[in-house]
């Protein structure tokens, strides 16, 4: 499990899994993030942005408005949110990049937070 904490939200991630799908050269990871809100404030998910770089060199960019679930949580202060994400790649290997802009509820400010890139590493190449 990875945690990070930016800009007063602490994020937890967790590997689900990895697996060959049925299609050749394709790769699905999944993975279970925990975003809580440490701000004084209370806080609502605007929009989840990711980076996905396969180990071929194929990039991808990913917006969502809210989150990939279609929800757009607000957390007040101690509050967490899980959710899982899933991701297909064209390679056993990737790098995955992700951010978030959030809104501070108390004056309506945007910032962001980002998440520690997440290595994504097909199991049998792991034996």
């Amino acid at each position: 499990m990875q945690t990070i904490k930016k800009n007063g939200i602490e994020f937890s991630i967790v590997n689900g899994h990895g697996n060959n799908s049925s299609m050749k050269n394709r790769f699905v990871y999944l993975y279970f993030i925990n975003i809580k809100n440490t701000n004084i404030f209370p806080v609502q998910i605007i929009k989840e942005q990711w980076k996905i770089t396969s180990g071929i060199g194929k990039v991808k960019y990913l917006t969502y408005e809210g989150l990939a679930t279609r929800e757009s949580p607000s957390l007040n202060q101690h509050e967490t949110y899980e959710y899982g994400v899933w991701f297909e790649l064209d390679a056993p290997t990737g790098i995955l990049e992700g951010k978030y802009v959030l809104q501070d509820k108390s004056n309506g400010n945007l910032f962001e937070a980002a998440l520690p890139s997440i290595i994504a590493i097909a199991p049998y190449l792991l034996n």
